[in-house]
């Protein structure tokens, strides 16, 4: 094989691993943060989060959805706006401290772990779905089905299924850089 060729193939080659690295990035990084909610490492967990980008996504998703009850509730009554900005403001007070209390490592952990998001707002992280380890009886979870979606260059989205297939919990991850991932948001499932 000529020189010449050699280098042309070697070219080839690295940038072949180079696009599928970056391809597959966001996946490396779901994987190194779903293990580190396996083995209960918030810190490992942490560097792969932008905890007020996450919590500012939840807070607003609490208020367009107390916002949407609010209005709902009014009806036709033409109170429908009164009870919009009351759900609005309802939605910030409550909504935003209940957030920052969930939006914490180990919740998020936690969330990871079983596709849904804790709101005990006890401090705690949920252990219901963990194996107990005294005696003989032990409580697994059903295993999660989880999808995936790119929207766009930089935005990747890993959503959990509900054993019926319904959408659940979804992860959204942002790329900074040519392939680090950081979490930026989380996005409940749509509350009836």
């Amino acid at each position: 094989m000529s020189r010449r060729r050699l280098l042309v193939t070697s070219l080839f080659l690295l940038l072949s691993a180079l696009a599928a690295f970056w391809y597959f990035s966001p996946y490396l990084t779901l994987h190194a943060m779903r293990n580190a909610a396996q083995a209960h490492d918030a810190a490992a967990l942490a560097k792969h989060v932008d905890f007020p980008r996450v919590r500012e996504s939840l807070k607003g998703q609490v208020r367009a959805m107390t916002e949407r009850r609010a209005r709902e509730a009014a009806g036709d009554s033409g109170l429908a706006d009164v009870g919009a900005a009351f759900g609005a403001m309802l939605g910030n007070l409550v909504g935003g401290g209940l957030v920052d209390v969930m939006v914490t490592p180990e919740r998020l952990a936690d969330a990871m772990r079983t596709g849904e998001m804790n709101d005990a707002g006890d401090g705690e992280p949920d252990t219901r779905h963990e194996k107990k380890r005294e005696g003989k009886h032990e409580e697994r979870p059903e295993e999660k089905r989880w999808t995936s979606e790119r929207r766009g260059m930089n935005v990747f989205v890993a959503r959990a299924l509900a054993p019926d297939g319904q959408p659940g919990i979804a992860f959204v991850l942002e790329r900074e850089g040519f392939a680090t991932w950081k979490l930026v948001g989380v996005e409940l499932p749509r509350l009836r």
